[in-house]
């Protein structure tokens, strides 16, 4: 189970959580929020961006949490720091036994939400469900990280329990394209046209070879990769599959597709059937960048790199310019609970709303440039209301 920790690991606030390359170990001296804290969930995605804007970056802009009595809190979404999947079991779903967490003091562990969806779910669920199958009220978290816009459903569902609807706040841009990895891919130096990758993901393409113009490429059986049901990045992706299929869904029929945790570099790497020669996923160019850099540690030896894209376009290689976002509840939008002691301003006005907000200052752009995002902030409303848009 992995806490908050300092900014040198990439989790999020205050004490450290050891994971060694290889292995995870439970922490030894995990800090809990308190009652004056907020508490994120969400997005793998943007889950070493919040820790930025609220830590610090490593060697480099401090974060909104120093010196401050009450702290915003952000639980990365995996157990991993570098975001890997971790703790195989045979008898958990995929293999992969969800980590839990302890998200305020005085509650019970429950498991880490893992993705956009997951995150925006848990601001309004009625109650969250552990390990053990232990319900318990909720009321745990505050805002979610979202690499997608949240679904009209959701919103709905959260104006069904009494939240006011969902409130959601653009921070940042960034590429979402296809990775390989960095030596040794079959993949068209070019990239990969629209079409193509449409085709792909159905199943009308199975090897390189088989793509128009690549008559000369291996033989060898494409691994197409896609994120965790729940993630952002597999929303974004598939809404690109279905515009590039001329708005009808794309089935993942390809009898190959594997599913991972989303922005696993070790999934391309070392995918659990096949050679990574052959795989290609959708993945963040953030976490690329961060992976690359050396960010984090010596398991950045496996990089993996994006190929060339321009937009999404049946004849264009695929690239997304796509939006990042941090959701909240209307109410705490609207709520007279001051978030710091001597202050005027509620959590959600401190940190992502109005004037002088965190995470559309010009003080934190540089924690965000560090994450490999670009700055980009729009108060976008709720989801569906007033000409706003969900996915």
């Amino acid at each position: 189970m992995r806490k908050p920790s300092l900014f040198t690991s990439g989790a999020v606030a205050v004490l450290a959580t050891t994971t060694v390359l290889g292995s995870v170990s439970p922490a030894s001296a995990d800090v809990y929020p308190q009652a004056g804290d907020v508490v994120g969930t969400g997005s793998d995605t943007l889950q070493v961006t919040a820790d930025f804007i609220f830590e610090g970056t490593p060697g480099g802009a401090g974060g909104y949490n120093l010196n401050k009595t009450n702290r915003a809190f952000s639980f990365d979404a995996t157990a991993d720091a570098n975001g890997r999947a971790v703790y195989s079991d045979a008898g958990a779903p995929g293999g992969i036994l969800p980590a839990t967490s302890v998200l305020r003091s005085g509650s019970k562990p429950v498991v880490r939400p893992n993705g956009s969806g997951a995150g925006v779910d848990s601001l309004y669920k009625g109650e969250y469900v552990t390990l053990s199958g232990t319900q318990f009220a909720s009321g745990l978290v505050d805002f979610a990280r979202s690499s997608s816009l949240p679904t009209c459903v959701r919103n709905t569902n959260a104006l069904n329990a009494g939240t006011g609807g969902l409130h959601v706040y653009k921070f940042a841009t960034e590429a979402l394209a296809l990775a390989v990895p960095i030596t040794g891919s079959n993949a068209p130096s070019g990239g990969i046209i629209g079409s193509d990758l449409v085709s792909i993901y159905k199943g009308d393409i199975l090897t390189w070879n088989q793509l128009p113009g690549n008559a000369a490429g291996s033989t060898s059986t494409i691994i197409p990769q896609i994120p965790q049901t729940g993630s952002g990045t597999r929303n974004s992706f598939e809404a690109d599959l279905k515009a590039l299929n001329g708005g009808v869904t794309v089935p993942l029929s390809n009898p190959n597709v594997q599913v991972v945790q989303e922005n696993d570099y070790t999934s391309l790497t070392s995918p659990t059937t096949g050679l990574p020669a052959n795989v290609i996923a959708p993945f963040s160019g953030g976490r690329i960048g961060l992976n690359n850099s050396g960010f984090f540690g010596a398991a950045a030896a496996n990089q993996v790199m994006h190929l060339p894209g321009t937009a999404v376009a049946t004849g264009a290689t695929y690239k997304d310019n796509r939006s990042l976002y941090f959701v909240v509840r209307e109410n705490d939008v609207l709520s007279s609970n001051v978030f710091q002691p001597g202050g005027t301003k509620n959590f959600v006005r401190t940190l992502f709303s109005g004037s002088g907000n965190v995470v559309g200052s010009p003080a934190f752009a540089a924690n965000i440039q560090a994450a490999g995002h670009t700055p980009a902030y729009l108060d976008t409303g709720t989801p569906g209301v007033a000409g706003t848009s969900c996915s």
